[in-house]
């Protein structure tokens, strides 16, 4: 799969049919405007609300792929609507995934609107005036800037946030990911399934949780090989839960791309997120998504058809 956001292929006798005219219309740099827009947004809230309006995430990326920037995208549309739950009391539907394996432009541009939307209708609940920042063209047409853009949104809506960004949040991401690694190994008939996480560790701490989850990251590799895929690489100038929730989310991009290949129908609910998390419980459930991972490599090493899509 390659790593630009690339445009709509042509219908047949090199016509493009209206609907893939307007999905390749849009391109990266429509979505970076969109997700500066969203920036300048989130900044004037927060400046409304008395908040700190420069937050950034200190997140770097290369060669991201159209999956992983979608996943950054609803992930700040979840944060969002996390702030609007706790000063409202409303909630809505997170962008659904596209049922397909190759995301554009169009798709990751539709979860920035829809949370830009939902950004308005939480300053009109509380009654705010925003009237954000003009924002500049935008320079560049590169998915990595798109999202590192959008990593810094998620950095600015958890400061709206009553409890920051933290260990649960990461840990609702890993376990979104424990869910989506046992459909993909369902799709080996007889595959033993890992049943639950080791015995908690004494003494983790934080940076031990990031180190693990690089290495969760890194081991996707050689599946990502057998569907014909490839990942962008993750940086961050500073570690803390939301390099953390970043990197979880990347993992998770990834895990749903191979299962929109194997098995589209098969993308599991959502579990439910838990209020407060201890580094050890982290880590454990870390380690059980790497023995899943570990063990699908294994499967798929020995037979990759269904990772390759049917």
């Amino acid at each position: 799969m390659a790593l630009a956001l690339g445009l709509a292929a042509p219908a047949a006798h090199g016509q493009e049919s209206p609907a893939a005219a307007s999905v390749g219309a849009v391109l990266p740099a429509d979505v970076l405007e969109a997700a500066t827009a969203l920036r300048a947004e989130l900044d004037e809230l927060a400046r409304l609300l008395g908040g700190d309006d420069s937050v950034a995430s200190g997140v770097h990326s290369e060669g991201a792929a159209p999956r992983e920037v979608w996943f950054q995208a609803r992930g700040v549309y979840r944060i969002v609507d996390r702030v609007a739950v706790q000063r409202t009391g409303l909630t809505a539907e997170p962008p659904a995934l596209p049922s397909r394996d190759d995301l554009r432009p169009a798709d990751v541009l539709a979860a920035v609107e829809a949370t830009r939307a939902r950004l308005r209708l939480l300053a009109h609940d509380l009654g705010l005036d925003s009237h954000p920042a003009s924002v500049p063209p935008p320079r560049t047409t590169r998915p990595d800037q798109v999202l590192e853009a959008l990593s810094d949104c998620l950095a600015q809506a958890g400061t709206l946030l009553r409890r920051p960004v933290d260990r649960a949040d990461v840990h609702h991401a890993v376990t979104r990911s424990v869910a989506l690694t046992a459909r993909l190994l369902g799709q080996y008939p007889g595959s033993i399934r890992v049943a639950s996480a080791p015995a908690l560790r004494e003494g983790v701490v934080d940076a031990d949780i990031h180190r693990a989850l690089a290495s969760v990251a890194t081991s996707l590799a050689p599946l990502l090989d057998v569907a014909g895929g490839t990942a962008g690489a993750l940086s961050f100038d500073t570690a803390g839960p939301v390099a953390d929730l970043v990197l979880a989310q990347a993992i998770e991009a990834e895990l749903a791309w191979l299962l929109l290949r194997a098995a589209p129908e098969e993308q599991p609910p959502a579990p439910l997120p838990v209020d407060a998390v201890d580094a050890a419980t982290l880590d454990a459930r870390i380690t059980l998504l790497a023995l899943q991972i570990e063990q699908l490599t294994a499967r798929a090493r020995a037979d990759g058809a269904p990772l390759r899509g049917r």
